[in-house]
């Protein structure tokens, strides 16, 4: 039979971990209906919701350094059979591999994936690109809180980091995509509302030509995405990174970001930064609409840029005393929280100890009633045994 391949690269901050989780959730029923997702994974009580192993072979094999390169990793071509048996085997038309990872500002990692043209009828490469100034923005956030990562180097230096600036060039990349799987074959979005819609699953859907109805016989249970924190928390994150704690800190961090404390809306840059990014990629967004958006002659990004009125002293980082007045009322806040449960916990305790020493006490009644109802028993038998025997004499 034909076999379709989708290999959906991201971006990051795009919802790609939204897709994966009912890709994940809903294995079983997609193989069903003619679409495979497969685990590509040989590690034990593997449960990965997106294909991590691939991109991690694809890593080691052109020896890029890795914070889990020291897992133990199938050889990438061994993988890419793996993978392909798992496809073959499953009798569907379509197979559907997602992971972000892929998106790497990394050439070498499309020609990888190259290898996947010796087995497959079709291959389709699907990405959703948001803004730039957004992208960078929740990227920094995500690197910030996320382990193992947490960084530690403040925005305007970190997004300027040649790794970090190459992932928001969309032009250059898709352009090595489409270097091996051809123009025709890379499949775009603007990851904005008035796109992606009615959410990024079933655009994705639509704009890849899978069978989508089978949405609609199992429907999105939770359309919640992950939303970057303010500037002050993400600042507050990188505080406690720079200072080496790594758990109970960002336990506190965690907690400052779901306190009740008042999230603003406050971002890393103004409409004047924004603007300043967006000229630096004006060449690659014309590429990408030129090349992967056939017959579409506008702007690939439509939101409109705005400015907020907490955003003017951007590109630069909050002071230690910044954060401090930001946090403490919520810290305050935790610490008669803390207060609070530490009397509940003595209560239950309390109430542990009384119910302990009542079921002790029921134990030992439970033993006595038990000993007299033998004692009762057997003084029953034996005044029977002497009736039966004046009985029978």
């Amino acid at each position: 039979m034909k076999q379709k391949l989708i290999i959906h690269i991201g971006w990051n901050k795009t919802a790609s971990t939204f897709i994966q989780k009912y890709l994940h959730l809903h294995r079983q029923e997609l193989m069903e209906n003619g679409i495979c997702y497969p685990k590509m994974d040989i590690r034990p009580h593997a449960n990965s919701i997106k294909q991590s192993y691939l991109y991690l072979s694809v890593l080691n094999s052109l020896n890029i350094h890795h914070l889990q390169k020291d897992l133990e990793v199938l050889d990438f071509d061994a993988l890419v059979d793996l993978s392909v048996s798992e496809a073959r085997q499953s009798g569907c038309e379509w197979i559907l591999i997602s992971e972000e990872g892929l998106s790497q500002p990394v050439e070498g990692i499309s020609r990888k994936i190259g290898l996947f043209k010796d087995f497959f009828d079709e291959i389709k490469i699907a990405a959703y690109l948001r803004r730039q100034d957004y992208y960078l923005e929740s990227f920094y956030s995500q690197k910030t809180k996320q382990k193992p990562v947490l960084n530690t180097v403040p925005f305007n230096q970190y997004i300027r980091l040649p790794e970090v600036w190459g992932r928001a060039d969309y032009g250059e990349i898709l352009g090595w995509w489409a270097n091996v799987f051809g123009e025709e074959n890379i499949l775009i979005a603007p990851f904005e509302r008035q796109t992606v819609t009615p959410d990024p699953l079933t655009y994705l859907f639509e704009l890849t030509g899978l069978p989508h109805d089978i949405l609609s016989r199992y429907p999105i249970r939770n359309k919640e995405y992950h939303v970057s924190p303010s500037r002050e928390v993400t600042e507050f994150f990188r505080h406690m990174n720079l200072k080496g704690c790594i758990y109970y800190n960002n336990v506190l961090a965690e907690y400052v970001a779901k306190s009740g404390q008042p999230i603003t809306d406050s971002k890393f840059l103004s409409a004047a930064d924004r603007y300043s990014i967006l000229d630096a990629f004006r060449d690659s967004n014309r590429t990408v609409v030129q090349k992967f958006l056939k017959g579409y002659t506008g702007e690939l990004f439509l939101d409109p840029v705005t400015d907020l009125s907490n955003c003017q002293k951007t590109w630069e980082s909050l002071t230690s005393q910044e954060i401090h007045e930001y946090a403490m009322p919520a810290i305050g806040k935790m610490s008669i929280d803390i207060g609070q449960l530490r009397k509940q916990k003595e209560e239950l305790e309390k109430a542990v100890k009384r119910l302990s020493s009542e079921n002790l006490a029921l134990q030992r009644e439970n033993e006595r009633i038990s000993i007299l109802r033998k004692s009762i028993y057997r003084f029953a038998q034996r005044c029977y045994r002497k009736i039966k025997c004046r009985t029978t004499e």
